[in-house]
């Protein structure tokens, strides 16, 4: 999706949900770099709508909230690769994302530190 949005990047995560979202698909260029099997059903449409849509690939952390879904991208425990560096990827390493199941509230756990502390 990086590629068909104007101004879209890897560090924008969270805008690249909500296209998802907007959109209701997990895959929305068929036929372009996402090699996708024609068939009778799409198990790559978003319905229903979910409370959470959980996504990665991208080793970039971001939270988001679309019309009540909570959007987190996991972002990566590796730093930058040379081959992230040439394609401007900047990879957020060691934060892990716990979310409160009853209130869908998010926080950040920061592993980059000594001792890990939650963070919104």
């Amino acid at each position: 999706m990086i590629g068909l949005i104007p101004g879209a990047s890897y560090d924008k995560s969270g805008q690249m949900m909500e296209e998802m979202l907007q959109r209701r698909h997990l895959a929305p260029a068929y036929g372009r770099k996402t090699p996708i099997a024609p068939g009778r059903h799409d198990p790559l449409i978003i319905d229903p709508l979910p409370e959470i849509l959980h996504t990665g690939h991208v080793h970039v952390k971001g939270i988001t909230s679309y019309r009540g879904v909570l959007g987190i991208n996991a972002g990566a425990w590796q730093s930058q690769t040379s081959y992230q560096k040439q394609i401007y990827v900047n990879p957020t390493p060691a934060l892990a994302v716990v979310v409160d199941l009853q209130t869908l509230t998010p926080q950040v756990i920061d592993f980059n530190i000594r001792n890990p502390v939650a963070t919104d």
